[in-house]
């Protein structure tokens, strides 16, 4: 993902962005990998998502098996937003540092907050439209006090384009035979 109409007069630094299904260089490229980490933050916490939009085609596998499907926010200058919403009575303050690899990010709040937040994938689907493969994965969050399970609820439902070969031992359904729930 690129920022609309970056250049280098508006500061922003050239980052890396898939145009055309090529890795390029470009000014206020990249800065998906920064609404991402602020997206994984806050679906760990206590705050609201209002507005998210996924990237429309995943261009690469996941890192490993075990890393859950749908987690991606992209965000397009006066197009897709990240928005969240505090709805409890902390005051919350986002902390993101960088170095030559890697950004860091966390949440900090002005209370203790004794619940872990855990997010979770439910019915993950692959289906064939139009000559084309899309994974479907809803996204569930828990709410754990003291080792219990004290609330999940469903976050939204995640669907985006496949763009590189599944593994043989993936089913995938035909249109016709998929639920959208």
């Amino acid at each position: 993902m690129a920022i609309k109409d970056a250049d280098k007069k508006e500061h922003y630094q050239k980052g890396l962005t898939l145009v055309h299904g090529n890795m390029e260089f470009v000014e206020g490229g990249g800065l998906c990998q920064l609404s991402n980490l602020l997206f994984q933050i806050f679906l760990n916490s206590p705050l609201t998502i209002v507005e998210r939009h996924t990237h429309r085609v995943k261009d690469f596998p996941d890192p490993m098996e075990e890393t859950l499907k749908g987690i991606d926010a992209t965000i397009a200058e006066g197009f897709l937003d990240l928005k969240v919403k505090n709805n409890t009575t902390s005051t919350f303050q986002i902390c993101i540092t960088f170095d030559e690899e890697y950004i860091y990010g966390k949440l900090l709040c002005n209370e203790p907050n004794i619940n872990i937040f855990c997010i979770k994938n439910k019915n993950l689907q692959y289906f064939k439209k139009d000559q084309k493969i899309y994974e479907q994965v809803d996204i569930y969050r828990e709410e754990i006090q003291n080792g219990v399970i004290i609330k999940e609820e469903k976050l939204y439902t995640n669907i985006t384009q496949i763009g590189y070969p599944l593994p043989d031992t993936v089913k995938i359904i035909e249109k016709e035979d998929f639920k959208n729930e």
